[in-house]
């Protein structure tokens, strides 16, 4: 085995998935800017893997696109954890809300929500390469094509929501602060 890391495949990924969000790709790799992001889109240093199991988990991207075994003769080598193996860093994972900008803590690479992305160069069963999506339903888990669209949407709406409900919270915060400060003027 002779194992080298795609320093090219980010970079590609970003042009074929112009659509997706930064905020959907600062949430995979736990970021809050692109600072550190850019180095890797650009090549200058490697995707630590805990960043880098997170991002796949998140856009269901094959670990495999990051890395090439120059001696393979296939790119199937799959090895299965044991039960009684450590699978978690000593002392847990990072809370993400309660990282702050610049903490480098490990996040928990499978607490993501997934979010349908194109891979480029991903073979498809006939064994062609695609840069466009598998059009028939994958199952991912237990989770179909069809049943992660209808997620994602329910969750798009959910967040437009909130932040509906917190402009409002905001606005009400700021009536009862305007509203305290007349009632002190005129005491």
């Amino acid at each position: 085995m002779k194992y080298q890391y795609n320093y090219g495949f980010l970079s590609k990924w970003l042009e074929a998935n112009k659509t997706i969000p930064k905020t959907a790709i600062h949430e995979a790799v736990g970021a809050k800017s692109d600072g550190g992001f850019n180095s890797w889109v650009r090549g200058d240093g490697p995707m630590p893997i805990i960043t880098m199991l997170r991002f796949c988990n998140k856009f269901q991207i094959p670990i495999s696109a990051f890395f090439r075994d120059e001696e393979a003769e296939t790119d199937c080598f799959i090895v299965k954890p044991q039960v009684d193996e450590q699978l978690e860093p000593n002392g847990g994972y990072a809370i993400p809300d309660e990282r702050r900008q610049g903490d480098r803590s490990a996040l928990d690479p499978t607490c993501v929500t997934v979010f349908p992305s194109i891979v480029p160069g991903l073979k498809r069963e006939d064994n062609k390469r695609t840069n466009e999506p598998i059009q028939k339903d994958i199952v991912v888990g237990n989770i179909s094509d069809t049943n992660m669209a209808a997620i994602l949407e329910l969750e798009a709406k959910h967040k437009e929501q909130t932040n509906r409900l917190l402009n409002i919270i905001a606005e009400q915060q700021k009536q009862i602060a305007d509203l305290t400060n007349r009632l002190l003027d005129v005491k």
